[in-house]
């Protein structure tokens, strides 16, 4: 009797754990064993034999990677590891102050500020200055460029844009805007009156010490046959060490 119970407390054992092993492998990602293993029953026709007692053997979980899952291992074994990184920031430079072709001239003490033109020369050999009728400057483009060593010069008539140029003080600052965007600033360091028989080159054009702007207008008084005026206003400027 007692045989015959052992006997039929190991089979039910085994049909048990067979169902767990069907149930978690069906539903879960891990096959656990942790049911136990069964030894070889006994021979049933071998009378008087000692019982077998059953023995377990524990298995550790396997993990089954599903397609799903190594997606994710993948992903995440070769996501790139970022770092944030400080920004910085860097100034930028200011314009570097080189000469150009000038654009625009601005004198504040006397409220000025005028489109600038390039003129060459006109069919008696002169500098040639922009009509009256405009309120423009000009620059001879045959000369020096402004921030260039040596005598840049502009013009322009004294009942146009060149009016209040009488009025300009020594130490008053001038501004020359380029086609490059670059803003040059000049110093006046002189104003003289020649009788025009009396203007040269050397005074308007020649001189080489410095980086000069020189503006040159008609002065004083008309002559006899009312074709000029018989003197010249030149206003000596330098650039300034800004």
């Amino acid at each position: 009797m007692k045989k015959s119970l052992l006997l039929h407390s190991i089979v039910l054992l085994s049909v048990v754990s067979a169902f767990a092993f069907t149930y978690n492998h069906s539903t879960l990602a891990l096959t656990t064993t942790n049911a136990a293993v069964i030894s070889p029953l006994p021979d049933a026709d071998t009378e008087g034999a000692a019982p077998t007692v059953p023995t377990t053997t524990s298995v550790a979980p396997t993990l089954v990677a599903t397609k799903h899952d190594t997606q994710q291992v993948v992903a995440q074994a070769t996501a790139p590891q970022t770092t944030p990184t400080e920004e910085t920031s860097e100034e930028t430079p200011a314009p570097q102050q080189t000469p150009g072709i000038p654009t625009r001239l601005k004198i504040p003490s006397i409220n000025m500020n005028v489109r600038v033109i390039s003129v060459g020369l006109n069919n008696k050999g002169e500098m040639a200055v922009p009509d009256g009728d405009t309120n423009d400057v000009g620059w001879y483009k045959n000369g020096t460029l402004p921030g260039d060593t040596g005598s840049a010069v502009f013009d322009a008539h004294v009942f146009a844009a060149f009016a209040p140029l009488a009025k300009l003080a020594v130490g008053s600052s001038i501004y020359v805007t380029t086609e490059q965007g670059a803003t040059l600033h000049f110093i006046v360091e002189e104003t003289k009156t020649y009788a025009l028989k009396d203007v040269s080159a050397d005074h308007l054009f020649n001189r080489t010490d410095a980086k000069r702007l020189n503006l040159i207008t008609c002065a004083g008084q008309l002559t006899p046959d009312h074709s000029t005026y018989d003197h010249r206003l030149i206003v000596y400027a330098v650039l300034a060490e800004d």
